[in-house]
């Protein structure tokens, strides 16, 4: 129906970007119908196309496996995920922790994700760089806050948005640090915000 697309286009979602000494491979994380969906897509040198693997890992029967199937390269690429334990929010698009996610590509692991990677019998924390993390959210309205966390310098930090009838504000690890009002007449902006502890400032385009 119109309504169930509209819910879904305004779905949250959250994209890591990841380099890797055999291309870059894209984690996507969003909500559906019928809960958590997980996008891989994975950018080979060379390989004239990428490939992409999506997995609804919450059903029941899909929480933990692994699938192998071949690029449009030639490559075979091996996929493995256990989100059994993992710890999720009420509206964010990814898991908090109690997880992992772990990408070969012809034999070789490319890209281990997640926080329970240091269990499997080889750890292989060094798998895959992250080069940026996008999230698209959506706060819910009537008051409610959209929160996600972000790594500056190391540091972790809490950000949370909100849109209150024409104004939206913004905090930083619980403490309010911009308010836009009649966001019809300043719907596009910039600012920066300085972080509580250490010193430093993040920008909020």
């Amino acid at each position: 129906s119109g309504r169930a697309d509209s819910s879904a286009a305004k779905a949250s979602s959250a994209t890591s970007v990841y380099w890797t000494h055999l291309g870059a491979i894209n984690l996507s994380w969003s909500r559906a119908a019928l809960g958590l969906v997980l996008t891989v897509d994975i950018a080979l040198a060379g390989a004239a196309a990428p490939a992409r693997f999506v997995l609804l890992p919450l059903l029941p029967w899909r929480r933990r496996g692994s699938k192998r199937f071949s690029g449009a390269s030639g490559h075979s690429v091996a996929f493995a995920w256990d989100l059994s334990r993992a710890r999720l929010a009420p509206r964010r698009p990814e898991p908090l922790s109690g997880y992992f996610v772990l990408v070969s590509i012809d034999g070789e692991l490319a890209l281990a994700a997640g926080d329970l990677q240091s269990s499997l019998p080889s750890p292989a924390a060094s798998a895959g760089l992250l080069l940026s993390r996008r999230e698209n959210a959506y706060p819910p309205g009537c008051g409610g806050a959209y929160t996600t966390t972000v790594a500056v310098a190391g540091e972790e930090h809490e950000v949370s948005v909100a849109v209150e009838e024409a104004a939206m504000w913004v905090a930083l690890d619980g403490k309010k640090a911009l308010r836009v009002r009649r966001l019809p007449w300043k719907f596009r902006g910039s600012e920066r915000l300085d972080l509580p502890h250490g010193g430093r400032s993040v920008r909020v385009t």
